[in-house]
């Protein structure tokens, strides 16, 4: 009797036509005005010969698509995925409201230290308890209560401590942008 085998892939047949092949010629998801007069002579080498071959789909048809094909991927909204013990945390919305502020939102984890050292600069401005709470919060993604245990601080605190770090950290950072701002003009 042999045994059976199991593929990666079952359940995740797919069948969606390219966008390309959906297409027709007569349809346009969006509508541009067009060009009224002649074309002046310096924009003459930039006219088109032929058409671009962009598919055209309307518009519900275009988002339909586009929906139907981000449903494929696993989200953390969309359903359950198993991300181990604790220690393996991948936690991206918690860290969203802190990575998005300017000034830090084009910072790469692993950079090399030496070009990150106005960053490292603003944090080390912070008081000593909030780095420590925004690190271990942001950073290491641990939760309030395993913060706080580590810190032997109450939960609110922690709570208190982070609010208090990304509110400091983002007048640092505006405070910074004017500074520079005012530099290069």
């Amino acid at each position: 009797m042999s045994t059976p085998k199991y593929s990666g892939t079952t359940g995740l047949t797919h069948e969606e036509a390219l966008v390309f092949e959906r297409a027709h010629h007569d349809a346009t998801a969006i509508s541009l005005p067009g060009v009224s007069g002649p074309v002046s002579d310096a924009l003459q080498p930039f006219l088109r010969r032929q058409p671009a071959g962009i598919p055209g789909l309307s518009e519900p048809e275009a988002v339909r698509h586009f929906v139907r094909l981000s449903q494929w991927n696993h989200g953390i909204e969309t359903g359950f995925y198993p991300l181990g013990s604790c220690t393996m945390k991948y936690n991206p919305r918690v860290n969203e409201s802190l990575v998005c502020l300017p000034g830090l939102a084009h910072l790469h984890p692993d950079q090399p230290e030496h070009t990150v050292q106005g960053a490292l600069a603003l944090l080390h401005e912070l008081p000593l308890r909030q780095r420590q709470v925004l690190w271990l919060r942001r950073a290491a993604t641990f939760t309030e209560a395993e913060t706080a245990q580590i810190l032997s601080i109450r939960p609110g605190t922690v709570k208190s401590q982070l609010h208090d770090a990304e509110i400091r950290l983002r007048e640092l950072l505006q405070k910074s942008s004017d500074t520079w701002e005012a530099k290069i003009r």
